[in-house]
């Protein structure tokens, strides 16, 4: 009864997790593109890298964590954190182009 607790204890976190990541990846993207339509120039030189493909990188990380962290065995924990870190890198890209092309329209509307 209480691995159960902690199992759905788990699985909320990931949840949540994931809609917190899934949020800054929108908002990460969208910033940049609205940037880019307006013009604005980034202050930082790193900063367009970081928008561009730092929520893919976290994503990634995140999911290669939490995967490695539900599983037990080594050998299987490894070839899951290598396919979770995958896929949350590919659904941290995506969700960032998805908010550059918001924030990229929103940019040239309000231009």
């Amino acid at each position: 009864m209480i691995e159960e607790k902690s199992s759905s204890s788990s699985s909320s976190e990931v949840s949540v997790l994931n809609l917190f990541l899934g949020v800054a990846s929108l908002g990460a993207g969208a910033y940049h593109g609205y940037c880019d339509a307006q013009g604005i120039p980034f202050e930082k030189e790193n900063m367009e890298w970081v928008l561009t493909y730092g929520p893919a990188v976290v994503r990634g990380a995140a999911g290669a964590e939490i995967s490695a962290g539900l599983s037990g065995v080594l050998v299987v924990a490894g070839a899951s954190a290598g396919i979770c870190g995958t896929v949350g890198a590919v659904k941290g890209g995506i969700q960032t182009l998805i908010g550059y092309g918001i924030g990229y329209v929103t940019g040239y509307v309000t231009k």
